[in-house]
């Protein structure tokens, strides 16, 4: 259904509208576009428009005299709606968002562990599980470690990485699609009017470059004409390029607000996902190499393709690196997924006389040795000789064999040896 707004703009929704009297939008780097509109709806649509609430809208806008097809000003989805009736008259304000939105709907766990990959390559991918597509518009960076999306949605994993080469992305509000650039869009230059003379400055701090950051200037542009981010004009002898865009329908009149900045100072401060500040990941090594390993992490069954440290809690004295099958731990550092490191192999056994007090050295050969609060054990098979502190000794086997070189002396208040049919002993008993 088209909604003729004025003489310029056109407003396409299922939503039954009989007029519209103001909107206003916003679109702006690193965050979601947004429009909410407020109008009339036709008589007696009050309960069908209950049923068009999740479609999209699309606002058109088309000069005077102008021969070209309309512009799209906006495209996206209906995400809030709210009905007011006042004798007789039905009263609709409604929120639209820009396709990006449908990224930030659902949390994930996945992880991008191949190092030759880089940030825009990571983004790409993660963003085809939406159906979306990205452009890069800045240097082609390696990841220089594993990334992982940790219960992020994917708006906001891929805010995080492009904030690791100071950057931002720009959610695309025109095809209707969850695209994005990443990086400042390649825009086109703004035309001298006289509107283009209420300038207004504003300086800032920015605290992309450390911790003192650095002051920056940007400026604020009202006027009548359209124009998209990444656009850029010069000002005071210096490229600036719009970074935020709004758009007002106010008593019959449509205006536009940029803000503009040169593009060094629209960098942005790295950020990283708190939640790996002491988190421990599980998965399975697929390969070790000296004193690191691959992983395949249990929350996404990929394949591990990145050599993670080993260092256990105990040290590695006894270089007891995990086999492959193995279940190991990964524990991160700091806030930096690029920080994990293997601290410890996992008994997954069904053995519920285990505790976390009981620490487990095990070859694959079921060979191995258990330390607990209360005893020592080491295990060949199916043979256990176990140390008990209360002075106790006890060996569970099928054979047992006792060799030395030298006298083997056993001292204690008894000594008790049991056998079904013989004992024999060929050095000195005590």
């Amino acid at each position: 259904m088209d909604i003729r707004i004025n003489q310029e703009l056109t407003l396409e929704t299922d939503i039954p509208f009989q007029s519209v009297y103001e909107f206003r939008m916003t679109w702006e780097i690193n965050e979601h576009a947004e429009m909410k509109i407020k109008g009339i709806l036709e008589s007696g649509e009050n309960e069908t428009s209950h049923k068009n609430t999740q479609g999209i809208v699309k606002l058109l806008l088309k000069k005077e005299g102008e021969h070209e097809m309309s512009r799209v000003l906006f495209c996206g989805p209906i995400t809030y709606t709210d009905l007011k009736q006042n004798h007789g008259i039905t009263y609709i304000e409604l929120k639209a968002q820009s396709p990006s939105v449908k990224l930030d709907y659902k949390k994930l766990c996945c992880s991008y562990q191949k190092q030759s990959q880089t940030y825009a390559e990571v983004m790409k991918d993660i963003i085809r599980i939406e159906n979306g597509s990205i452009i890069c518009t800045t240097e082609a960076k390696s990841t220089d470690g594993p990334l992982i999306c940790y219960k992020e949605t994917i708006w906001e994993f891929v805010k995080r990485l492009a904030s690791h080469q100071n950057s931002y992305i720009i959610p695309d509000i025109l095809t209707g699609r969850p695209n994005l650039w990443f990086g400042m869009r390649k825009g086109a230059e703004m035309q001298e009017d006289e509107s283009l003379q209420k300038i207004k400055i504003e300086i800032v701090k920015n605290y992309a470059c450390g911790e003192k950051g650095n002051y920056i200037t940007r400026y604020r542009i009202e006027c009548g004409n359209d124009y998209s981010l990444g656009d850029w004009m010069v000002l005071y002898r210096k490229k600036c390029f719009i970074y935020k865009k709004e758009a007002r329908f106010e008593a019959g009149e449509l205006g536009f607000v940029y803000a503009l900045a040169e593009e060094t100072d629209l960098r942005t401060e790295i950020c990283y996902n708190q939640d790996f500040n002491g988190l421990s990941l599980t998965g399975k090594i697929e390969d070790t190499e000296k004193e690191r390993f691959k992983v395949n992490f249990d929350m996404d069954g990929k394949g591990g393709e990145y050599f993670f440290t080993w260092r256990p809690e105990t040290g590695n004295t006894l270089y007891a690196m995990p086999e492959e099958g193995k279940s190991v731990a990964v524990y991160f550092m700091t806030c930096d997924e690029r920080t994990g490191i293997g601290v410890r192999c996992l008994d997954l056994s069904d053995d519920s006389s285990l505790s976390p007090d009981t620490k487990t050295l095990e070859t694959a050969k079921k060979r191995s040795v258990k330390l607990s609060e209360r005893s020592m054990e080491l295990i060949n098979g199916e043979s256990v000789w176990k140390v008990i502190d209360d002075s106790k000794i006890s060996f569970i086997s099928g054979t047992v064999e006792i060799q030395g070189t030298g006298k083997i002396k056993f001292h204690a208040e008894e000594i008790n040896l049991e056998c079904s049919s013989e004992f024999k002993a060929s050095t000195e008993c005590m």
